[in-house]
């Protein structure tokens, strides 16, 4: 039984550890003296176990005191405080607990990492294993270690138990064995409705091995290019040397020893804790390729020599490091940024990138959340993917997308997450095409609160593809492309007429002078009393009659709707083909091709969005279109919206009050939103807002939004915040005729005398109709209430005509207020603004 709190919790500094041992380390680089942190630590192995009897895998979960202290560490109310001043034994232990791969540490002389392993297999799972599949090998703690992991695979099955695990009782270990099925291990590893990123309580060697080994299988399948990475030269290394007296807080490394009581059981362990951080996984979409970073270090060569065989059990001092080869010290990694407690993880890896060189950052999108340091340092890594451009970067290497399966095979290239970031894009290279997928997850542009440049759309360009996207003309030209001529429903013939088939009886003919017939199937006992051989007669029927099958030709869709099941399945989920056809006529020989079983996935698509069973049919009448293209690719749109943080309900009014948003690809509708936050200079929340305010300004014609513009700042003098205000307050006030807004701000400002900050207040009055505006101000001006409530004025340079003299020289006058003008209904304007029967209204509009 494992206990829910620890007990007798205690820290101290000064100990002597047999698992890690700090060094100052100092060296040179073509003469210039350097100094670095070098941990002695152990390398380790790890093996993914899968059961093939139950088809599951086996994993370990266990207590690591370095999460336990890093998780309570970074509690609000510990912050700033001694470890004693932590009252350690209140918490749960539950933060302290890993899922982790059956693991051990290279820790015995004579035995290499295959029979370790075969060791740790049997002490913490209990099961003998034959054979063990090497997958990789990391280089863990590149900047401090530089050891190494040996990730294998093997499997198991209850005749290869041999007892119940568990690990060493003796030592204090707290070990479970987990079952983890496929279906479990895929929402580890994949972003899934429940999880938008993939997470696993424990190190990145999990993610990677889970990743593997569902990729494995479409390795083999993949074409490889027989890439090798080779480091480019570097500079050379020598006078390497090691020394104990340093200053431990110059590299963070302040190492605590733990003693604790779990399970009855007087433990210790060694932490040194370190900083959470933040990797990216940088792309370039547009040439395919994925960008890692060449590091030089030293740290890893020293690492590498340590483990020699001809250097097992020496010393450090007495190793000879001369003959080092300096390219074994040069890594592949992502890059990384620290990350102090409570700050924003994408903040500070943005940060961070620009400093080295990434000036040109796209949106970046959390894919994958793991703790690389559960055995002492307790950090958590955030991975983030980046689609970057251009770079200043000259320790960057681009390895193009199709070379990345050959450099998944090599071994000590890096750390564990850059395996799983290349095996990441190959995923996705491998389910979709990347340039689709990377523009769809992270967008071509960012909505940033910081716009970012963006490419200059003409009008006459966007325009076309505008109107493409609003006849969807393309959608049905792919869709004729990929779809069979002959229907599919109706299965008439036995199989299909080919071109290929009517050459081949074409020339059969000429050389037998016999014509060749396909052979027609009867299923339904159409020919149980009928000899086809002898003519018709009321006693031999021909069981065909002309009136029961499907015409030929048609106008309309009428004609088919009794002989096609999607037609009949379209109309019981309540599409209205009349409808479809008035306003689509070209669109009816596209929908006979139609399979249900596509149409079934589509309506599930839609579901998944919110929409209720009985808003499909019309959202299809509509939309039919809908109908005509790849589920995949509207998937990719709704992804799009997800990463761009709109919420579920938001995406559902965004489909349903533009109809042909799943319609539009990707790439144009980036293109627009980038566009539009660009031209009102609005941050990424602004922008969310206005689209879910009114969907349809993403497809308004630019020209047009770019006329509106020019006028409200230039001939309306409002500036350009004001200009920001009116677009989230009323954003359709921008997909209106600019010649209305023109007549409407004239009268409003020189009759009405109303002011800009006034406008602002209540901007759906610019695009009222006129006619309301000079009845309901003439009326109130009869009335002798034509003196409207005035917005304090806040910007001296605009709007110079003297409307707050006109206000302020008529005393103890009752102003209308804006809102009670603008009353939606004319009675409710009688009684608030005008202040008077609506009878009086009424007979004024009949006498007017």
């Amino acid at each position: 039984m494992v206990e829910g709190k620890l007990k007798n919790v205690s820290y101290i500094s000064n100990f002597v550890s047999k698992y890690q041992r700090g060094l100052e380390m100092t060296y040179e680089i073509d003469g210039q003296v350097h100094t670095g942190e070098f941990n002695v630590k152990m390398g380790s192995v790890a093996i993914l176990l899968f059961d093939t009897d139950l088809q599951k895998f086996l994993l370990v979960r266990q207590f690591r005191p370095a999460m336990f202290t890093s998780t309570i560490l970074k509690n609000k109310e510990n912050y700033g405080k001694d470890y004693s001043d932590i009252k350690w034994e209140e918490y749960d232990t539950e933060c302290g607990y890993t899922m982790e791969l059956c693991a051990g540490l290279i820790d015995k002389e004579g035995l290499t990492p295959e029979q370790i392993a075969f060791e740790e297999v049997e002490e913490e799972c209990g099961y003998k294993v034959d054979k063990l599949t090497p997958i990789a090998t990391f280089i863990v703690g590149s900047h401090q270690s530089g050891n190494a992991q040996y990730l294998f695979y093997a499997e198991i099955d209850s005749s290869k138990k041999i007892s119940e695990g568990g690990g060493n009782v003796h030592e204090g270990e707290v070990i479970t064995k987990v079952y983890v099925t496929l279906e479990q291990a895929r929402h580890y590893v994949y972003a899934s409705e429940n999880n938008e990123y993939a997470e696993i309580n424990g190190p990145p060697g999990v993610l990677f091995a889970f990743q593997w080994w569902f990729l494995k299988d479409r390795l083999k399948m993949l074409e490889n290019s027989n890439f090798n990475w080779i480091p480019r030269p570097v500079k050379s290394v020598s006078n390497i040397r090691f020394s104990s007296e340093f200053d431990k807080t110059k590299y963070g490394y302040n190492p605590k020893r733990m003693n604790f009581t779990i399970n009855g059981i007087k433990r210790t362990w060694d932490l040194a804790l370190c900083p959470s951080s933040a990797a990216a996984i940088l792309i370039d979409s547009e040439k395919r390729e994925l960008i890692l970073l060449e590091l030089q270090r030293v740290q890893v060569l020293v690492g590498k020599l340590r483990n020699a065989k001809e250097n097992i059990g020496k010393s450090l001092e007495s190793i000879d490091f001369t003959k080092a080869n300096p390219l074994e010290g040069v890594t592949l990694e992502l890059v990384t940024a620290k990350v102090p407690d409570f700050e924003d993880p994408q903040i500070k890896l943005k940060q961070h990138l620009e400093t080295i060189g990434y000036k040109d950052v796209k949106n970046s999108k959390l894919i994958a959340k793991v703790v690389p340091g559960i055995g002492q340092s307790g950090d958590t890594q955030h991975i983030f993917l980046v689609d970057v451009k251009n770079s200043q970067n000259q320790n960057e290497t681009r390895i193009p997308f199709s070379a990345l399966p050959s450099l998944f095979k090599q071994n000590l290239i890096g750390p564990p997450n850059v395996y799983y970031a290349i095996g990441f894009v190959i995923d996705q290279k491998d389910y979709f095409s990347m340039i689709r997928v990377i523009r769809c997850l992270i967008g071509k542009r960012c909505c940033s609160s910081n716009p970012l440049p963006t490419q200059t759309i003409t009008e006459i360009s966007l325009q076309n593809n505008l109107t493409d996207e609003e006849n969807n003309s393309e959608i049905m030209k792919k869709f004729g492309e990929e779809t069979p001529s002959s229907s599919t429903d109706l299965k008439i013939f036995e199989e299909p007429l080919t071109s290929a088939k009517i050459a081949e009886a074409h020339r059969k003919k000429l050389e037998t002078g016999v014509a060749t017939f396909r052979k027609i199937v009867y299923s339904n006992g159409e020919l149980d009393n009928s000899n086809l051989n002898e003519p018709p007669s009321p006693e031999n029927p021909h069981p065909f009659n002309g009136n029961d099958l499907p015409p030929v030709y048609s106008h309309s869709l009428v004609p088919f709707v009794n002989h096609s099941p999607v037609l009949r399945f379209l109309i019981d989920i309540g599409t209205n083909l009349a409808d479809i056809e008035n306003s689509n006529p070209a669109i009816g020989k596209y929908l006979m091709r139609l399979r249900i079983e596509d149409i079934k996935s589509k309506i599930e698509l839609m579901q998944e969005v919110g929409f209720q069973d009985s808003e499909i049919g019309e959202y299809l009448t509509r939309n039919p279109f809908f109908l005509l293209q790849d589920v995949n690719d509207m998937r990719a749109r709704l992804n799009y919206l997800e990463l761009k943080k709109f919420q579920p309900k938001e995406i559902l009014k965004i489909v349903k009050e533009y109809r042909y948003w799943l319609n539009c690809g990707v790439k144009l509708i980036d293109s627009r939103l980038g566009w539009i936050q660009q031209q009102f200079k609005l941050t990424a929340k602004a922008t969310r807002e206005i689209i879910v305010k009114e969907p349809r300004i993403i497809m308004f014609g630019t020209g047009p939004i770019e006329r509106i513009i020019k006028m409200i700042l230039k001939e309306f003098n409002f500036s350009q915040n004001q200009l920001k205000e009116l677009i989230i307050d009323d954003p359709r006030l921008f997909m209106m005729d600019a010649k209305l807004i023109s007549r409407n701000y004239r009268f409003i400002r020189d009759v009405m005398r109303i002011n800009n900050e006034t406008i602002m207040e209540n901007p759906f009055i610019l695009r009222c109709s006129i006619s309301s505006l000079k009845t309901r101000h003439d009326f109130l001006k009869k009335m002798g209430r034509s003196n409207y409530r005035l917005a304090e004025k806040k910007e001296s340079k605009n709007d110079r005509t003297p409307l707050e003299e006109a206000e302020t020289s008529k005393e103890n006058v009752e102003l209308v207020d804006l809102n009670d003008f603008l009353r939606p209904s004319d009675a409710e304007f009688a009684k608030f603004a005008a202040k008077t029967y609506p009878v009086v209204y009424e007979k004024f509009l009949r006498n007017s």
